[in-house]
């Protein structure tokens, strides 16, 4: 026996469900119709018996039906019988509301990259444990980590240690930003060049690690493509380009994810600083050294950039 027992709901319709609430409109515009709701919401009843009730036909019942139906007010039932399938008419609702009010305006948004690229000489600070080297134009080295002359650099390497650059943030203090990334050509440091070196690369921004990057090699053995006459076939030629981002899901370094550092957790807002930082650490298990590479040497025509990708409303 059918279960007449049914949970009654309630129908809730607002200012985004226009169409509903026009189907609901028309469907309460009847009173044949409002006599059958008051029918099946005591029973369900088949098409049969509400026809012999309402004293109409059955075609003009199931018009009635489809209407109802339509305006989710009632629904159809098929009880399994012996010759056929009985269909019956439930209603699940006893109760329905009506919110007139607007719809929420949805902003829609535009999005822009915002970039600032760095010279890779124009660290604010370095370590090196043994060895560096910072090669200017005609292959000049310095002397002096420090000197001003750094920011010149074609290449700069450490064969374990660190560089931290300090990025600007007013291009994009009062904006919405969703991502922020940096861009840069890295590899391993050995002498000379070995392409099976491989290196340990730490990433972090305000003190956050973010995640590391292990480089495959200090490539060498092919010469990078923006390399000048004067640099010998010897040494360190290209690295590859690494990007890391951070989103308000977390950090990712090119694509893949590496740490659940977000953006909110970067303390931009309370610094007005991004102190972005490339590391190869002793304790790292491939203490490989970096090079980094200007926008005048390797395989990519660039320093070391940050982007902010930023949202407007419009």
């Amino acid at each position: 026996m059918y279960d007449i027992m049914q949970k009654t709901g309630e129908l809730s319709l607002n200012g985004d469900c226009d169409e509903n609430i026009i189907k609901l409109g028309t469907a309460l515009s009847c009173k044949t119709r409002l006599e059958l709701l008051r029918l099946v919401n005591s029973t369900p009843m088949t098409i049969t018996e509400l026809s012999r009730r309402l004293f109409i036909s059955t075609s003009a019942t199931l018009f009635h039906v489809k209407l109802l139906e339509d305006a989710r007010l009632v629904r159809t039932d098929y009880i399994a019988g012996k010759k056929k399938d009985t269909r019956l008419i439930v209603s699940d609702i006893r109760v329905f509301s009506l919110d007139l009010a607007p719809p929420p305006v949805v902003c829609e948004t535009k999005k822009e990259q915002l970039s600032f690229e760095m010279p890779i000489g124009l660290y604010t600070d370095a370590y090196y444990e043994n060895r560096y080297g910072i090669v200017l134009e005609n292959g000049r080295m310095l002397n002096d980590i420090f000197a001003p002359e750094r920011i010149n650099a074609y290449i700069f390497w450490v064969d374990r240690g660190y560089a931290e650059y300090e990025f600007p943030c007013s291009f994009f203090k009062e904006k919405r930003v969703t991502e922020l990334y940096f861009t840069l050509e890295i590899c391993a440091e050995a002498p000379q060049y070995r392409n099976d070196w491989k290196s340990d690369i730490t990433f972090s921004v305000n003190g956050k690690e973010l995640g590391t990057y292990t480089s495959p090699s200090d490539f060498g053995g092919k010469r990078g493509k923006l390399n000048p006459a004067w640099w010998s076939d010897d040494f360190t030629q290209y690295g590859q380009l690494v990007k890391v981002a951070v989103t308000k899901h977390g950090s990712y370094i090119n694509g893949m994810r590496v740490s659940d550092v977000t953006l909110d957790k970067l303390g931009m807002n309370d610094t007005a600083k991004c102190t972005f930082r490339v590391e190869n650490k002793r304790s790292a298990d491939n203490a490989g050294g970096f090079n980094l590479f200007s926008k005048r040497f390797g395989d990519y025509e660039q320093d070391i950039i940050m982007t902010a990708v930023c949202e407007t409303e419009i």
